[in-house]
C-alpha cells in the first residue's frame, strides 16, 4: 500500500506545482485527497465454520480519494482505503465444544467508500462538512480463519482548511454499520 500512496503521490505532484499561483479552489470542481488515519475495527464473524473470528483493534489505514462539487455547497466524494496489521483471533461459539486451540492472524482491511459531502464555509479558507454515504469492505486473513465482507451504511463529519489556492488539509471522522470507526488526516488537491 505503502507504494502506491507515494505512485499516487508522484502523479498528483506534476499537477500541483505549475498551477498553485494561478487558480482559485472554486473554480476547480475535481479534488484528490491522499489519507491517512487511524482505523478500528470490531467485528465477529459467527458463521466461520467450527469457530467464530474476532477482530478487535486499530491500525494505520491510508487512502486516495476523488471528489466532485456537484453544488457549491455538496460535493461527492469515491475513496479507497485500506489497513493492514489488524488482529484476528478464533474464539468458540457458546454452545460449542472446540478444540483448545489458539490461532491468531493478521488481518487486512480494505474499503470503497461512496459518499455525499454537505458542506459549509464558516469562515474564510474553513469549511466543516458532513459524510453520508456506503461502504463495501473485506477483511482478508492470512490462514486459518476465514475472510469476511460486506456493504454498510456510513456516517461521519470533518473539517478543511484551505492553505494555498488549491492544496487543503482536513480532519474528519467517519464510522459506520459494521463496527468500523476512522480517523484521517488528508490532503487534499482541487483541479
Amino acid at each position: 500500500m505503502r507504494s502506491s500512496v507515494i505512485t499516487m503521490t508522484l502523479l498528483v505532484l506534476p499537477f500541483v506545482a505549475p498551477g498553485l499561483p494561478s487558480a482559485s479552489a472554486q473554480d476547480k470542481p475535481w479534488s484528490a485527497a491522499l489519507h491517512v488515519g487511524v482505523a478500528e475495527v470490531s467485528r465477529r464473524v459467527t458463521d466461520s465454520g467450527p469457530w467464530w473470528n474476532d477482530v478487535d483493534d486499530d491500525a494505520t489505514a491510508l487512502g486516495v480519494s476523488l471528489g466532485y462539487d456537484v453544488l457549491p455547497m455538496l460535493g461527492v466524494r469515491v475513496m479507497y482505503e485500506e489497513a493492514d496489521n489488524l488482529r484476528g483471533v478464533n474464539t468458540c461459539p457458546a454452545d460449542a465444544i472446540c478444540p483448545a486451540v489458539v490461532i491468531r492472524e493478521e488481518v487486512g482491511l480494505r474499503s470503497w467508500h461512496a459518499a455525499l459531502l454537505p458542506r459549509y464555509e464558516f469562515a474564510p479558507d474553513w469549511t466543516v462538512f458532513g459524510t453520508l454515504g456506503a461502504q463495501r469492505w473485506k477483511l482478508d486473513r492470512d490462514d486459518v480463519l476465514p475472510d469476511d465482507s460486506g456493504t454498510a451504511f456510513t456516517y461521519g463529519a470533518g473539517v478543511t482548511w484551505q492553505f494555498l489556492p488549491r492544496l487543503d488539509v482536513g480532519l474528519e471522522y467517519q464510522s459506520s454499520q459494521v463496527d468500523y470507526d476512522a480517523v484521517r488526516l488528508s490532503l487534499g488537491y482541487r483541479f
